[in-house]
């Protein structure tokens, strides 16, 4: 930082350079020039010829450019189409792939519901047989029982009978 007793001629300015000129521009410029320095002589025409051939230069310059410019944009659209079409095509691939995997994954899961379902019901068929059986026997005693208890009964009846009947002891 510099102190206010300095004087003005020590303080260091900084030069900007103007901005610097193509060699077309320079070029043009020379030619106007000199143009402008010889309009009376023979060489005017000559001169109006080299200004106008560096004009048209210099636009053929920067339509070449251009076209080049566009070509390079065609190639570069043409190969974002193709990538974008073949990663549509990977996408479409993929999108399908993850499809039937899903479909797979669902029938998979169906057939274990199903087999489990008939499972279950192979099990409860066979519970039921088996609990069918089991009532068929006990019913199968209990008739066998009732006929025992009937006979026991008929027996009891006739021998109270045969007691009644038989003549008193003494």
């Amino acid at each position: 930082m510099m102190a206010d007793d300095t004087p003005p001629w020590f303080i260091k300015t900084t030069h900007i350079a103007p901005k610097p000129m193509s060699i077309h521009a320079f070029k043009m410029a020379l030619l106007r020039k000199r143009l402008a320095v010889s309009a009376s002589d023979e060489d005017a025409p000559m001169i109006k010829a080299e200004l106008n051939a560096a004009s048209n230069k210099r636009m053929q310059k920067e339509l070449m450019e251009k076209y080049a410019n566009a070509a390079e944009d065609a190639v570069e659209t043409k190969e974002a189409a193709v990538q974008a079409r073949e990663r549509s095509e990977q996408l479409r691939r993929e999108y399908k792939d993850e499809k039937d995997a899903i479909q797979q994954k669902g029938a998979r899961e169906q057939e274990t519901r199903a087999k489990a379902l008939q499972d279950r019901e192979a099990k409860r068929a066979e519970q039921k047989r088996k609990l069918q059986e089991s009532v068929s026997s006990l019913e199968t005693k209990r008739t066998k029982n009732l006929l025992s208890l009937k006979q026991v009964l008929n027996d009891h009846k006739e021998a109270k009978r045969s007691l009644e009947d038989a003549p008193p002891a003494i």
